[in-house]
């Protein structure tokens, strides 16, 4: 009876545990995890240290520490060619998911633009006119400014495309169409958080987290505008209301 009754206690706190962990937002979740791994680790060592059993791990580490120099020798012999795969990992990554970083979308009457949030690299889809349904990047230099002729009459358009230009071609070099302002179009939730790469029901640490991210990666000064600067700061009101 009393085994069962352990067991029972046992169950509940883990349900308890569980449902604790799941209303926690992303960081404070890492935070648990780590602190769990390193209390089972904590604990690891020190049954090994009671138990005698300690000296063996000191031998087996103290082995791996000597061929440490040799496997990062040969890492770095093969790195450019696993350089990649591992940029393809990254960006797998944190491209999606819960706790993981979406790319950012900027959307207008004329263009899709998306940004990875890792590389920073930016392209889009043209969404209207003569050249709709085409890839910005696969677009020649012609055709470009044919459709930034096109976008001039909508201004969120022309200004994105522009940004565009500015950052992935910056050896087309185009004049610019002056404005006195920059739009400042109603945004909703849900385009609040496409621009930052997450959930609209992220909480407010993760939308603070996503702007920083992104303004750091397309601040003007950074190879970004301010266009996207604005758009990314009207993103963060949005959603923190």
């Amino acid at each position: 009876m009393p085994r069962i009754i352990l067991i029972l206690v046992s169950v509940v706190l883990l349900m308890l545990a569980i449902l604790y962990f799941r209303r926690q937002d992303s960081a404070s979740q890492k935070r648990i995890v780590m602190t769990v791994l390193l209390s089972l680790i904590a604990v690891g060592l020190l049954l090994l240290a009671v138990t005698g059993r300690l000296s063996w791990l000191v031998a087996v580490v103290g082995s791996l520490l000597a061929f440490i120099p040799k496997i990062f020798a040969v890492l770095m012999r093969f790195y450019p060619a696993i350089q990649p795969f591992l940029k393809r990992f990254l960006m797998n990554k944190f491209s999606s998911g819960r706790g993981g970083y979406a790319s950012s979308i900027y959307e207008t009457l004329y263009l899709k633009v998306t940004v990875n949030p890792v590389t920073g690299a930016m392209d889009g889809m043209v969404l209207k006119g003569a050249y709709s349904g085409r890839q910005l990047s696969l677009m020649l230099r012609g055709e470009v400014e044919a459709l930034l002729s096109e976008c001039t009459v909508d201004q969120e358009s022309y200004l994105l495309l522009m940004t565009y230009l500015q950052r992935c071609k910056p050896e087309w070099e185009f004049s610019q169409q002056s404005y006195k302002s920059h739009p400042a179009s109603t945004m909703s939730k849900k385009e609040a958080a496409d621009i930052l790469g997450i959930v609209e029901s992220a909480s407010r640490q993760d939308v603070i987290k996503a702007h920083r991210r992104l303004i750091q990666k397309l601040h003007p000064d950074r190879g970004g505008s301010d266009y996207l600067a604005a758009k990314i700061n009207q993103a963060k009101d949005v959603l923190l209301g």
